[in-house]
């Protein structure tokens, strides 16, 4: 059961890194929106697990020792952002004479040299670890 919710979760999530990293600059609105529901599919994942397992002996420990993850604390900090305040928090990099033509080329959360789709990439795929992790351990 938690299996197909949590991959259904990554898979849009995915999706919507794809959308954003097909954007041109005339559409930075939906690059943003993109990466926006990215996150927040992300960290759907995250809340699906622990609805599934969080009765399951082990849980707990399991469950808390993720807390200190980077991924976790990047998608927990930016979703609760985005749902809670503003659009996400993410840098933007302008280029002399027009710089490059797709919108992924001017966003980024850790430095101008990786795009923000880069850094979603690299968190997504340690939430898939982390849904398949959980499932061998508590399906």
């Amino acid at each position: 059961m938690s299996s197909n919710l949590n991959r259904d979760s990554v898979s849009r999530s995915r999706m919507f890194v794809e959308m954003a990293r097909q954007c041109d600059l005339a559409h930075r609105d939906e690059h943003e929106a993109f990466l926006d529901a990215a996150i927040v599919f992300a960290r759907s994942a995250l809340h699906r697990l622990q609805s599934a397992y969080k009765r399951k002996p082990a849980w707990s420990a399991w469950w808390a020792s993720l807390a200190s993850d980077p991924s976790i604390q990047f998608l927990r900090y930016h979703r609760n952002f985005a749902l809670h305040e503003a659009p996400t928090q993410v840098g933007q990099v302008v280029y002399a004479g027009g710089g490059h033509p797709l919108a992924f080329d001017h966003y980024c959360f850790e430095h101008y040299t990786v795009p923000a789709v880069e850094t979603l990439t690299r968190h997504i795929d340690r939430i898939e670890e982390i849904v398949q992790d959980a499932d061998t351990r508590f399906r």
